[in-house]
């Protein structure tokens, strides 16, 4: 991916454009994934999927399509993500909506 978007790997954080993501499940039940050294990678799979050069999306309701490009994506991390305790795909797997919230710094971009 990094290939593909013409960043260095290691994905640095000024490459990031999302702080936080929102994964809004049924029933009301919300999973805020604030930015860490750790999910750099996830964050930047959602970036690429909810920004282009002219425009940034705000919400965006789960596809099929979408779930399994996610499931590509993160591979063999995605199977034991609940024992693993690996939450950005876990509440992803259940998520309808997902919200993006961007760095404030990228607004400028």
């Amino acid at each position: 991916m990094c290939d593909r978007l013409g960043l260095s790997n290691p994905i640095r954080e000024e490459d990031i454009h999302i702080a936080r993501i929102v994964f809004m499940a049924p029933y009301g039940k919300t999973t805020i994934i604030y930015g860490t050294d750790m999910n750099r990678a996830g964050r930047l799979f959602f970036q690429e999927k909810f920004s282009g050069p002219d425009f940034r999306v705000n919400s965006v309701d789960i596809s099929a399509e979408f779930r399994e490009k996610a499931r590509e994506h993160f591979a063999e991390l995605w199977d034991d993500a609940e024992e693993a305790g690996r939450t950005l795909i876990v509440a992803f797997k259940t998520a309808i909506r997902i919200s993006p919230g961007w760095h404030y710094w990228s607004h400028n971009l």
